[in-house]
Parts: structure tokens; sequence; C-alpha cells
């Protein structure tokens, strides 16, 4: 399986780039893969459908097991393989510079994408729609203190004055705003924000006492502990963890069949890893050097590809929050960025082979 990992640049590019698509390239970034015009899709010139030769996807971060359910057991791949389709897997250490990629027009699909990147993206005017969610699993989301530092933080009032990491632009800001603003702390001013796009990074720098406290994502939560780190208790989190797999709405339109069967092949993947659970935490343990002890949040896995209404209130949530933020420039009514017809046809598609 091919795989070619993107390097990425500071985020504060990849918002301005957003904000201003015409000029959006990721081009330059280094590792990119760029291929001429008309060589990537392999449409034919009679415009028919489900023609495209290769299928470009953006895998990000590593807190979806799909990447690395592919390695073993190619679901994806071998969905396509007899139709001679080409799955081009691209890694993005974060939402931000994944939908860079597709503002460039250099991606068809990507798999779980949080909803704070692809609100962005698609509020600023890339063409990409939600096509379904992703694994579902509760508090992913943790905060996170550096060794030590549970003497002095003991609650979310006490993060005031203290240097806390998030990946601006990111899910983990969205998260980290709300808890703050819960307790009438201003994030702007009565917490130092320090933006690192790396979880390994944010571990370094926590490990160095260089912040004091930072955002994790599962599957990093449980290895900061075992680092030395300890949990921040807030109770119930304000914000969920609600990724999409979203999809080029032209890549969509021109392959219907293939974005539904891309859909088939993910659930039965989700689905393969939860009946799975020993060996799912196994290949992630072994894949992202972890102890598999500190994987339990797996066992809350769920598959919850279809749409729900809570999942639509907390994309509104999200939306409205980057408005406040100045990454929105406007109003945006999430259910203009989402579709239900590729998720149906792929539940035909899985019914029919039950």
């Amino acid at each position: 399986m091919k795989i070619n990992r993107i390097l990425t640049a500071g985020i504060a590019g990849v918002i301005l780039s957003l904000s201003l698509v015409g000029c959006a390239s990721f081009a330059g970034s280094a590792n990119a893969v760029v291929a001429s015009p008309g060589s990537v899709t392999g449409e034919s010139t009679d415009d028919g459908l489900n023609q495209a030769k290769v299928i470009r996807i953006g895998q990000n971060g590593t807190s979806d097991i799909l990447y690395f359910l592919e390695e073993k057991y190619h679901f994806v791949e071998d969905e396509f393989k007899n139709d001679g389709i080409k799955i081009e897997w691209n890694h993005f250490e974060y939402g931000a510079p994944l939908v860079e990629a597709f503002a460039a027009g250099e991606l068809d699909v990507s798999t779980a994408l949080g909803d704070t990147p692809f609100l962005t993206a698609a509020g600023n005017g890339v063409d990409i729609v939600a096509v379904s969610e992703s694994l579902y699993y509760p508090d992913a989301f943790k905060i996170i203190l550096g060794p030590g530092k549970d003497a002095e933080i003991k609650s979310i009032e006490d993060l005031r004055g203290k240097k806390l990491q998030v990946q601006v632009g990111a899910a983990t800001q969205n998260f980290a705003y709300k808890e703050l603003k819960s307790v009438g702390l201003n994030p702007e001013t009565d917490v130092e924000i320090v933006n690192i796009a790396s979880f390994n990074d944010s571990l370094s720098a926590l490990l160095n006492g260089d912040i004091d406290a930072g955002i994790s994502l599962e599957p990093y939560g449980g290895n900061f502990v075992a680092q030395g780190c300890t949990v921040l208790d807030i109770g119930t989190p304000l914000k969920e963890y609600v990724p999409v797999h979203a999809v080029n709405r032209e890549f969509a339109q021109k392959n219907p069949e293939l974005t539904a069967r891309y859909i088939k092949a993910v659930t039965k993947a989700y689905q393969h890893a939860i009946d799975n659970i020993d060996e799912t935490k196994e290949i992630m343990a072994g894949a992202l050097d972890l102890d598999k002890s500190s994987l339990g949040y797996i066992d809350t896995w769920e598959v919850e590809t279809d749409i729900s209404e809570d999942a639509l209130e907390q994309w509104q949530a999200t939306a409205d929050f980057l408005q406040e933020q100045g990454i929105l420039e406007k109003e945006i009514d999430v259910k203009n960025y989402y579709t239900t017809e590729y998720l149906d046809r792929a539940n035909q598609l899985l019914e029919s082979e039950e």
C-alpha cells in the first residue's frame, strides 16, 4: 500500500489560504502529491459516470483505525482492485492541512475529519461535502497536565495565566475554548494559547515544562498518562468528537457509485475493528508505539455512519463558534454541507451482501 506522508506547515497559513480559496495551494508543501490536470481522476471523455481510475484519500492524523487496518486487511483497496482503480493514501498530521489539500484539488475523499476543519473549509468555499459520520466514541478529548502540574491545577479555572497547547483551527481548539468560556475564562486574554500541531511535540513540551497543559485526542491521552502526565477532571465534556468522511463534491457527482462503495468499505473496516477489539488494540499500539493498556477508549467505539440529528446540532454549534472566532466570515447552515445520498446507497450495497 502506497502512503504519502505530507509534511505540514503552520496553521496560520492554512487558515489564511482557506479564507482565500481561490489562492489556496498545497502544491508547495514538502512531499505533496501533485498530478497533472486530468491524470488523477481518469475520467473518460464521454462524460460517463464512475470512470475514476485513481481515488486520492486524505488520512487525518492517527485517531482513525482505518489507516492501520488498511495496511493489513486492505478493505478499501480490495473493494476496487477488480476495477483497476488505484487507491492513493496521503497522510496528514491533523485536519487543517488536509482540507487545504482539498482546497487545492488534490484529494477526492478523506477518512475521519474533525468537524472544525471540515466546516472551516466548507464554510469558506471549499467544495466538499460530508457523506457519513465516522466511528463514534465519547470523551475523545482530554485536558492533559504536565508532570506535577496537578498540584496547582485542579480545575479549569486554575488554567488562568497558564500555557495551554491546542491545534489552532482544529477540533482541539474548539473543545478548549468551549471549556474555558464555560467557567468565565477568555481564551484570548486569560490563558496563553500555544499552537502545537503534533501530539508528540505536545507531549515533549509537557514533559519539558514548556507548557502547563495541553489538549489531547485519543489515542494519545492514555500515552500521555503513561509518560507521567495527568488528566484534568472536567466532568462531562462540552464538546464531543464528531468526525465525518468528506468528499470532493465534483468527484462524488461524477463517481456516485464509487463514492458509495468507499463508504461501504470503510463501514466494513470499522465493524471488523469493533468485532475484533483485542486485535484492533494490538494493531494501533504497534503502529503508534503505544502501550496496549493505554487504549481502553477503543472499548467504547460504535459504528455510527448515519448522520444523526445530534451530530448536526454539534456541527451547527461548531460553525457558530468558528464565526465567533472570525474563521468563518458569515453564518452558515450546516445542513447545506452534508448529504445522505451516497450513504443510503452504501447501506443498500451492504444489505445485498448479507
